[in-house]
């Protein structure tokens, strides 16, 4: 079976950065003024958002790629990072037109704003693509900590404004800073990739003593765009309400659902780390090397999903009233009915996961590309339509049917496209019985 003591590193470093963030939200929260943190959320939103864009999903697809080819896929490197430069100047410019599109800002105060949200852009990618070199290595207590590192940065930022200036500017200023850092780390940990000083879990020992000739850019561009947009859409329906609220209903409803939502990310962060972390170079090895333990992992961790979602879900509803002003303080009060309601997001986030994540080859990649598309489509459609007129409540019933979409598509998906998948499998004890003695084999 697979060693529980990895997952339990990253689930620590992974929630320890959850707390890190939250408790730098809610210091944030009391010390800016509710127009102001909403246009910081707003900022984040839009990082987050051309976070993917700049990377283009050359995390993900070096991740399929050496799982796939092995130490042969050096070969995708340098054509990689050529493709990184360009991404990177256009998501660039894409964040500093929506910054002076927005309003808010004007003169000096907007460069400083476009600098430093851009130093966080950059920042946030190098550590995406740094992350590589640990899963592909499967150091989870490395990578846990380095994923960590941002979070504790902006956390020393929100400590350092209760005692200083109170001000976005502070802020933003501050968390330009830590992205700065970030760029500068992350540059050293990627120089490996150049080095060839990987060693690769599951793929024997290294052969030095040939190089295949590189691809083109262009062709890495084509097999990594898929994950590009994978990330992107998963924003837009999960992300983007934010700047919808903003634009419709102002910064204050922002911020109010901007709590809510703090508290639904950091609990959808566990499916995160089981599949996108954890599990995503076994599953990319397994796809292509050994198809038992393949069907095996998506039966255990579809049921395994199911029942940890309903029980978080009943959890969160029920400790909501409570937990909502203590956290938040009573400037917030409106933030515990959005929680609520949002809660059955947690189980089909948790079974679409487990699903969604089995389509990591070429082919399926470019099929989840268009689940998400049309679930990030739904998403904004409801929120278009539904927000003007319904407020909050809008951007609720658009959260929850963007995720049921998108499960229902990962499940039609798995049955169409992968071979001998049938859904009763993750639920029939026998299936599930016969599914984990294979996963004993397999760690034997």
């Amino acid at each position: 079976m697979l060693k529980l003591r990895p997952l339990l590193m990253l689930f620590g470093g992974t929630f320890g950065a959850a707390l890190l963030s939250m408790g730098a939200q809610l210091m944030l929260i009391h010390s800016l003024t509710v127009p102001d943190y909403g246009r910081l959320a707003t900022i984040l939103a839009a990082v987050n958002l051309l976070s993917p864009l700049a990377g283009f999903g050359v995390n993900w697809f070096w991740i399929q790629v050496f799982g796939r080819e092995g130490y042969r896929a050096f070969r995708w490197v340098r054509p990689s990072f050529a493709l990184l430069g360009l991404t990177n100047v256009l998501s660039l410019l894409a964040l500093a037109g929506y910054i002076i599109s927005a309003g808010g800002f004007s003169g000096h105060w907007m460069s400083l704003v476009v600098l430093f949200s851009s130093l966080m852009l950059l920042g946030q990618c190098a550590v995406e693509i740094a992350s590589v070199k640990f899963q592909l290595e499967e150091r989870f207590g490395q990578l846990a900590l380095w994923q960590a590192l941002s979070q504790l940065g902006r956390f020393l930022v929100a400590v350092a404004l209760i005692y200083h200036a109170r001000s976005l500017h502070a802020v933003l200023e501050g968390y330009g800073f830590v992205g700065l850092l970030l760029l500068l780390s992350g540059a050293a940990i990627i120089r490996s990739f150049y080095t060839r000083r990987l060693k690769l879990v599951g793929h024997g020992p290294a052969q030095g003593d040939r190089v295949l000739e590189g691809p083109s850019p262009l062709a890495t561009a084509k097999l990594s765009f898929p994950f590009a947009f994978i990330t992107v859409f998963y924003l837009v329906y999960s992300q983007s309400v934010l700047l919808l609220v903003t634009w419709f209903i102002g910064p204050s409803n922002t911020a109010v659902f901007s709590g809510a939502l703090l508290i639904i990310s950091a609990i959808h962060l566990i499916p995160n780390i089981v599949f996108t972390k954890f599990l995503m170079g076994r599953i990319c090895r397994w796809a292509e090397h050994d198809h038992e333990s393949f069907r095996a992992i998506l039966h255990v961790s579809a049921a395994a999903m199911v029942a940890v979602g309903l029980v978080t879900m009943v959890v969160v509803a029920l400790s909501a009233p409570y937990a909502v002003p203590f956290i938040f303080g009573p400037r917030y009060a409106k933030t515990t009915m959005v929680l609520i309601t949002l809660t059955p997001t947690i189980p089909l986030r948790f079974m679409q996961s487990a699903y969604t994540a089995m389509l990591v080859s070429e082919i399926n990649v470019r099929r989840r590309v268009m689940f998400s598309g049309i679930s990030a489509a739904c998403s904004l459609a409801l929120n278009l339509i539904l927000l003007p007129t319904l407020g909050l409540p809008g951007a609720v019933i658009a959260s929850i049917t963007s995720e049921a979409v998108l499960l229902l598509l990962g499940m039609w998906g798995s049955v169409r496209y992968l071979d001998n998948i049938r859904i009763r499998d993750s639920f029939r004890i026998a299936a599930l019985r016969s599914a984990t003695n294979q996963l004993f084999r397999t760690a034997a």
